[in-house]
């Protein structure tokens, strides 16, 4: 789909194309039309998750594209991977994510997690983690292992909240009210960046990540937990004090200041645009 997209991207936006226009993608497959065609331009293309992650039998079609593009990862783990995969080392360039930063709230003894609700994404581990530390867990998202992991949080007597999937500034809102947000992806799924820890950091929640891909760049100061961590057998005694932390949530908001900033972010582009501009 994103093959044939990338082909019609390019005849409708190659009549209007010359040599001082950037083009920017959302992925690499979206500009690989253009980065055959546009060969006087800049072609720029964002990267992220298993856009770099899931390539498999794609990978010497994306080792083509990239001789003719600036890739933009969102994680310097990406960035490995795309290095891993062939792509110039001088055209890869890591991106900050941009996120505005908002009043924090006075914080819950609830835990949250917000995610699409598939495998490899921690579901179970988050529902054991919540229950042993005697805390509930609110859920954002919905996906094909809800049904299942429900049925184990009622045979465990798991205090849970199903919220489903909604809006962002809803999930923001929920994010708001939590103690810490649980990103704790299983160790072969790969995690692009971990978007959720930074949206949390932004409103002055804390992060309990697993340490997996790109999660260690996304939860900053937070709590790091081990790539094999155990939540049916790990030592809570970190954890407890970690969440009794009343400076954890400014810590955090003070990373997504100093790191992913839309000045932050601007200030990169524009390096990135005149890096790649130079002949």
């Amino acid at each position: 789909w994103q093959q044939w997209q990338g082909v019609w991207m390019g005849a409708a936006a190659l009549p209007q194309l010359d040599s001082d226009t950037v083009v920017l993608g959302a992925s690499w497959r979206l500009v690989s039309a253009l980065a055959r065609l546009h060969r006087s331009g800049m072609v720029l293309a964002g990267a992220h998750g298993s856009d770099l992650t899931r390539i498999g039998a794609d990978a010497r079609w994306f080792q083509q594209v990239s001789q003719r593009i600036h890739l933009l990862p969102v994680s310097d783990f990406l960035a490995e991977r795309a290095r891993a995969l062939g792509a110039p080392h001088d055209q890869i360039h890591t991106m900050p994510w941009p996120l505005s930063l908002d009043h924090a709230q006075m914080r819950g003894r609830q835990l949250a997690m917000v995610a699409r609700l598939v495998p490899g994404k921690g579901l179970r581990d988050a529902l054991v983690l919540a229950h042993r530390l005697g805390r509930p867990l609110v859920v954002v998202g919905d996906g094909p292992a809800r049904a299942q992991e429900a049925a184990f949080a009622d045979r465990h007597g798991i205090d849970v909240d199903w919220r489903g999937a909604l809006p962002r500034e809803e999930a923001r809102a929920v994010l708001r009210r939590a103690a810490a947000v649980l990103l704790l992806s299983e160790p072969d799924s790969f995690e692009g960046l971990g978007l959720t820890a930074l949206e949390a950091s932004a409103v002055g929640v804390p992060a309990i990540g697993r340490d997996v891909g790109g999660v260690r760049e996304a939860v900053g100061p937070g709590l790091l937990l081990s790539r094999d961590a155990c939540m049916d057998t790990l030592d809570l005694t970190s954890i407890r004090a970690f969440l009794g932390d009343r400076d954890a949530g400014r810590h955090a908001q003070q990373h997504v200041r100093s790191h992913h900033s839309p000045a932050a972010f601007v200030h990169q582009f524009d390096a990135v645009v005149a890096a790649a501009a130079r002949p």
